[in-house]
């Protein structure tokens, strides 16, 4: 039931990305992870909340960004998950909104990780 509540969620529309150069890249901390499955059978794409911490190509004037991230929760260090990990994220626009997870929904824009590095 509760993935079928998830499901439901992944159908909304997510709003529109803010403008930004194309495809900048960012070093950001892991701020919050959403609570969905974890990939297995299937590849679970979902948003995370990151907290911004450089900009190292392009141009990016937001101090958090959303990203939708393939199997979030590999970005937890163990089980603790608390510990967040530091990722250069190489941003583009998001996937449809029926593509991915949306449950940290608080309006901010989204974007796809395409390329996410340790820095």
């Amino acid at each position: 039931m509760k993935l079928a509540a998830l499901a439901l969620l992944a159908l909304t529309a997510a709003p529109a990305p803010a403008p930004v150069a194309a495809d900048p890249v960012v070093v950001a901390k892991v701020a919050e992870l959403p609570e969905v499955p974890h990939c297995g059978i299937f590849a679970i794409r979902a948003v995370v909340r990151f907290d911004v911490e450089r900009v190292v190509a392009g141009t990016f004037g937001a101090r958090e960004v959303y990203a939708v991230v393939l199997c979030p929760e590999l970005l937890a260090v163990g089980e603790v998950r608390e510990v967040r990990e530091v990722r250069k994220l190489k941003l583009a626009p998001p996937p449809p909104a029926q593509e991915y997870l949306d449950t940290l929904k608080r309006g901010a824009p989204r974007f796809t990780a395409v390329d996410v590095t340790r820095p």
